[in-house]
Order: structure tokens, then C-alpha cells, then sequence
């Protein structure tokens, strides 16, 4: 794939070219296979051809056309080597079939890696899918980072249909990848890719930035998470209650005990709705690593409020904590509550991460 990808960018690469005045129009053959007469080429390159006007058009919506002759070689390529496969990520992205379309979008990702053009929104998107449904959820982070040094989609009627992103409406996490990392292998397999994307970002947020000391710590990188968490010099209160959960974690991962367990218990009251769930997830999780199998009775309790009190804290953070009742559950011996639990997770967090990809034996 990666032989595949480089041959790609050394075809493609060099194919800027620039078309000299002329009064005479071109004609561009849309993906819809409307056409655009009376307009002017002005470039070709990777992300599309620039039109007199600076309008841009990329190849996912070009089939063909006619443009200057100093052009047409160059545009032809890129309708091929560029054109169908970009469409064909567009087309899997409109109609929900993301199984493998990471693979797609990683042979296109080298020719996008410093452009931020729509054309590279769609890859990178493509990328977050795929991996996303692959279970992949460190290195679909790394797409999302990606993105965020993308241009703004233009929405039109197209773009409106492609599945971007969830958006949190308090500005935190996507509800969609909840800063919990249930894979540690692969959050520190991605761990270097994830911090390139991460450095490429000129002013990253303070979403960003948390999101990073999250992953940094389920990676074992430990001084990385402080120096993100300080980064954050004026945080709201959605995000100082993030940190305080960040700072549990940060604990826990170090070899010493803890006692801000006890302190974040006590501010769970103060915490914001949608900081909650993470928290009363990391210190339920934490209660039952440290007692005794027998004594599961207010851990559990705390993970089944997940989803009956914040029922919007999204479909994994839910199953996680669903999946750690099942689990305390079957070790202290109640298989009557864990039998219950598991039906309930199976039958309505099906799409959930522990469903998938760490389900219990039948």
C-alpha cells in the first residue's frame, strides 16, 4: 500500500501547471455530468483545477472536460489517477460503507498531507470513517486532528450528505470519540503518528489539547499529558472539570496511590452535565480496580447511571461502562445482573466499541 501510495505521489506531485491567458473558454464535465461552459482553467494540481475567479473544484466532482492544450495532459491524469478514487470515497461516505475505506484514503493521504482544501477534508474524513469502524479509535483520532487544519466545507447540497464528525454543542469531545481509550496496544502504536498530526495543527484547542494528554496517558506518556494539560492556561468550566478527570487518570497510570479520587467525588455535584459521565466512568472504574471482586455495589451503580442519567454521553463512553458492570458482575459471582446488563448493551448499544470488538463468549 505504502509502495503504491509514493508512486502516486511522484506521478502526481509535480503536476502543478499553470495555464497561460487565453480567451478561449474551457468546459468541465461534473461528477453529476452537468457541465460548466464559459469558464477558464488557470491551474491544475492535487487538489483540483482553479478557476479564473478563484473558485476551486475538485476531482471527486469532475468527471472530464476541455481545457487549454498546455492543460489537457495534466488534467486527464489527475480525472483518472485522482478522480475515481476520490469519487469513490465520496460515494462510500454519502451512502454509509466504511468498512476499509481507511486503506482508500491512506494511498491518497501522502499527496494531501500539507494541503487544506476540500479535496483533503474528504480524504481525511474518509480516513476518520474507516478507522472509526475498524475499531481503530487512536488513529481515527489522528484523522480528526487532520481535520482541523482543513478549510471549511463549502456545505452545499453535496457536502451536507457526507457524515463529518459529531459535534459536541458544549465544544468538548466529539460524542462520537469520547476520550477513553479502551485499546492501550493501539493507542500507543498511533501514539507517534497521532503527535505528528497533532504538531501540525498551528493553534490547536483546548479540545485538541486534552484530547492529546487523554491518548498520551492511555499510551504511557505520561509528561506529554502534563505538558498539554498546562497548556491550557484559561479553561472554561466544561474543561476544568476535564482536566480534573485527566488528573485521575494521570494518577492512576503512575505507581504511588491516590487521593484525588476522593476529591473528585466530592465535586462530581459541581462538574458540568456533559463532564459527568467521563467522571463518574474514571472513578467507577477506578473503585473497582482497588477493592475487592465482592465489592462492586456503588461502582456499579455510578456505571449505570452513565446511561440512564446522560443518555447523550454517547454510544462507547455507554458501552464502556455497561461492558465494566457485565464484567464486575461476573467476577463477584451475580450472574443474574450480568446476564440483564449484557442483553441491555447488546440490544441497545449494539454499535458500541465493546460490542464489536471485545464481546463476551457465548
Amino acid at each position: 500500500m505504502r509502495r503504491r501510495a509514493s508512486r502516486l505521489v511522484r506521478l502526481l506531485a509535480p503536476l502543478v501547471v499553470l495555464a497561460p491567458s487565453s480567451l478561449d473558454a474551457d468546459q468541465l464535465v461534473l461528477s453529476d455530468l452537468t457541465s460548466l461552459v464559459d469558464v477558464t482553467v488557470a491551474e491544475v494540481d492535487a487538489d483540483g483545477v482553479l478557476l479564473i475567479g478563484a473558485r476551486r473544484i475538485g476531482w471527486d466532482r469532475l468527471r472530464g472536460g476541455e481545457v487549454a492544450p498546455e492543460l489537457q495532459e495534466a488534467f486527464d491524469r489527475h480525472v483518472v489517477e485522482l478522480g475515481v478514487p476520490l469519487r469513490r470515497l465520496r460515494y462510500r461516505l454519502t451512502i454509509g460503507d466504511y468498512r476499509g475505506l481507511a486503506e482508500g484514503a491512506e494511498a491518497l493521504a501522502p499527496l494531501y498531507a500539507e494541503s487544506a482544501s476540500p479535496t483533503a477534508a474528504l480524504v481525511r474524513l474518509a480516513a476518520f470513517r474507516g478507522h472509526l469502524e475498524s475499531g481503530r479509535r487512536a488513529a481515527a483520532f489522528g484523522a480528526w486532528l487532520a481535520l482541523q487544519r482543513t478549510d471549511a466545507p463549502s456545505f452545499d447540497a453535496e457536502d451536507s450528505r457526507l457524515p463529518w464528525p459529531a459535534v459536541s454543542q458544549a465544544g468538548l469531545w466529539s460524542p462520537e470519540l469520547p476520550p477513553v481509550w479502551f485499546d492501550t496496544e493501539e493507542a500507543t502504536a498511533e501514539f507517534d503518528q497521532v503527535a505528528a498530526e497533532f504538531s501540525a495543527i498551528p493553534r490547536p484547542t483546548p479540545t485538541a489539547r486534552l484530547l492529546f494528554a487523554s491518548l498520551a496517558i492511555a499510551a504511557g506518556r505520561s509528561s506529554v499529558a502534563t505538558e498539554q494539560i498546562a497548556a491550557v492556561t484559561a479553561p472554561n468550566e466544561n474543561e476544568k472539570g476535564w482536566i480534573e478527570v485527566l488528573k485521575l487518570s494521570l494518577d492512576r497510570s503512575g505507581d504511588g496511590p491516590t487521593t484525588r479520587t476522593i476529591s473528585l467525588r466530592q465535586r462530581l455535584p459541581s462538574l458540568t452535565p456533559e463532564v459527568r459521565p467521563l467522571a463518574l466512568y474514571e472513578l467507577a472504574t477506578a473503585r473497582l480496580a482497588d477493592r475487592p471482586s465482592t465489592d462492586i455495589t456503588a461502582p456499579t451503580l455510578d456505571l449505570l447511571a452513565i446511561p440512564a442519567e446522560y443518555p447523550t454521553a454517547g454510544t462507547d463512553l455507554i458501552g464502556a461502562a455497561l461492558h465494566a458492570v457485565v464484567e464486575a458482575s461476573i467476577a463477584a459471582g451475580r450472574t443474574d445482573v450480568a446476564q440483564r446488563v449484557r442483553e441491555e448493551l447488546e440490544r441497545r448499544h449494539a454499535r458500541s466499541w465493546h460490542v464489536r470488538f471485545r464481546p463476551f463468549p457465548r
